[in-house]
């Protein structure tokens, strides 16, 4: 059972706002931390040398703050991602119940409305993932 015209204009809609807000936050992001060299961050604009500690919670931040603009551009690859799933026809397709449909999944190949409302990147039916996960899981332990 695949999704309606009016479910994916409902999914195309909250992918484009939470990219919008993402965006929007990755400006921020950038006019805030990143886009400023460590004099203009901390403030101190003497010229002066300020303290050792200083400089450590500075470059602290924005280590933290690259970190949070690679995290949110990868999220942004996702979000195009599935806009270009839903151009292709295939938004709301399990990856894996294409090629084999899990047993578990009444709907296979479809991932369920409620997994896409909660996660609308998902490319994976929740027992697909689910598997997918434990297996990683595994790999970490070894």
């Amino acid at each position: 059972m695949g999704l309606t015209k009016k479910d994916l204009k409902f999914f195309e809609d909250l992918l484009n706002e939470k990219k919008e807000k993402l965006l929007q936050e990755l400006g921020n992001l950038e006019a805030s931390t990143v886009g400023k060299n460590p004099l203009e961050q901390s403030g101190d604009l003497s010229g002066y040398a300020y303290h050792l500690a200083d400089q450590a919670a500075d470059a602290m931040d924005r280590e933290h703050a690259f970190a949070m603009a690679s995290r949110e551009s990868r999220y942004l690859l996702y979000l195009n991602e599935a806009l270009d799933r839903i151009q292709e026809g295939t938004f709301g397709m399990c990856k894996k119940c294409k090629k084999v449909p899990h047993t578990k999944n009444p709907d296979s190949p479809w991932i369920t409305r409620q997994r896409l409302e909660a996660v609308p990147t998902a490319t994976l039916c929740i027992w697909h993932k689910a598997e997918s996960d434990a297996t990683k899981q595994v790999k970490d332990k070894d």
